[in-house]
């Protein structure tokens, strides 16, 4: 919608575009940090909501996350993830596509680290 492209949407959509850099970072803490302020994010963004197109791109790139090597960045994603599924709608997924929900339960049954489910 034309009516949706406020100055803090754009704002909070560049925030996202630019944190989701840091996601394939090979530095580990880099990651951490993307990913925790992500996370921070998508707990406080209310009403103000990404485009579609980066709404996917961070789904994805949440998706990818869940299974990274360090516990503490799969935390994360998993807190970020959980924020994520109440606001998703299934039948907007494409089929054959899982749903956040359905990632998260997943992860969240097979993780090896503590950690992990405990967030």
């Amino acid at each position: 919608d034309e009516d949706d492209d406020t100055t803090a949407s754009r704002f909070i959509e560049n925030v996202l575009t630019f944190l989701l850099n840091g996601f394939e970072a090979k530095d580990k803490v880099t990651r951490y940090r993307c990913v925790h302020f992500l996370a921070e994010m998508v707990a406080h963004l209310g009403e103000i909501r990404p485009t579609e197109m980066v709404y996917i791109e961070l789904r994805a790139a949440l998706f990818e996350r869940v299974h990274d090597k360090e516990t503490f960045v799969r935390v994360q994603a998993v807190i970020a993830l959980s924020k994520l599924c109440g606001s998703e709608d299934p039948s907007d997924v494409e089929e054959g596509e899982p749903t956040a929900l359905e990632v998260l339960l997943e992860t969240l049954s097979c993780d090896p680290a503590a950690l992990v489910h405990l967030s």
